[in-house]
């Protein structure tokens, strides 16, 4: 079970096995967080799990690998054509409007940067398309990015001031304005 129903979640505190049955138990749903592998039946459990199960499976012989993590799901995406000292929410793709998590600040012609805003958090990383699974390991910053470390080509993380993770490829320049394709999951 990926996850426990509502009458059973952190709730569990014995576990009666029979014949070679074994348990994992664990305190995150699927399987994550802190757990155990129960061989035998236990009145009552350790207290870093006692009552605080959420997730578990029962088996017989070697413990069967993780299931494949869900596959992402698309919450927003598409171009984006981000002018000069102009932000973009992307959690909805609308640039301009309040909610925005980047700003295309520039200082002056030579000084450009990419600046996570109202809670937002970059990261630039090596530039390449690491989606949503690389962006979610991602080492995230609320410092500026300059656009000379982002040549054209480059991907870069986003965690939304939403929450969301986010990615956005410069595609390249129309004159000042950066031209953009992201994608934000839902998570």
């Amino acid at each position: 079970l990926n996850s426990l129903p509502g009458v059973l979640n952190n709730r569990i505190s014995s576990v009666k096995l029979y014949g070679n049955a074994k348990a994992r138990i664990c305190t995150n749903i699927n399987l994550g967080g802190v757990c155990r592998t129960i061989n035998n039946s236990r009145p009552s459990l350790n207290p870093l799990i006692n009552n605080r199960t959420s997730s578990l499976i029962v088996f017989t012989g070697a413990l069967p690998p993780p299931p494949p993590p869900p596959a992402p799901v698309t919450f927003s995406t598409g171009p984006i054509n981000l002018q000069q000292t102009f932000s973009v929410n992307l959690d909805n793709g609308n640039v301009g409007a309040g909610g925005a998590d980047i700003w295309y600040r520039a200082v002056n012609a030579l000084q450009k940067f990419i600046t996570p805003i109202n809670g937002a958090r970059i990261a630039l990383g090596d530039g390449s398309n690491r989606g949503f699974a690389g962006c979610s390991t991602a080492s995230f910053t609320n410092g500026p990015v300059s656009i000379w470390d982002m040549p054209v080509g480059t991907y870069v993380c986003v965690k939304t001031n939403q929450g969301r993770i986010s990615q956005f490829r410069l595609n390249g320049y129309t004159g000042t304005t950066m031209n953009l394709g992201y994608t934000t999951w839902a998570n």
